[in-house]
C-alpha cells in the first residue's frame, strides 16, 4: 500500500447507498454511474462503511444487520 499521507481526502455531502456484490478475491464492484459522478479512477481509495449484509439462503435474500454502535 502506498503511503496515505500523499492522499487527498474529499468529503461528499451526503452518502451514496447503494449495493454491491463481492467476488473473486474479495472484491466488489462499483456501478459505472456512481464511479463516473465521483470521477473515481483505477487505484484511487474509497472510505466504506458497512452498515448491514445481504446474504443469499436457498435463492432467498436475507438482510443481516450489523451493529455498528461505538
Amino acid at each position: 500500500m502506498e503511503d496515505q499521507s500523499q492522499l487527498r481526502r474529499i468529503e461528499l455531502e451526503k452518502s451514496i447507498p447503494l449495493v454491491v456484490k463481492v467476488i473473486s478475491n474479495g472484491r466488489v464492484s462499483i456501478p459505472k454511474d456512481i464511479r463516473d459522478l465521483l470521477d473515481l479512477k483505477e487505484g484511487d481509495y474509497l472510505m466504506i462503511e458497512i452498515k448491514g449484509i445481504l446474504k443469499t439462503v436457498n435463492h432467498e435474500v436475507k438482510h443481516i444487520v450489523a451493529s455498528t454502535s461505538d
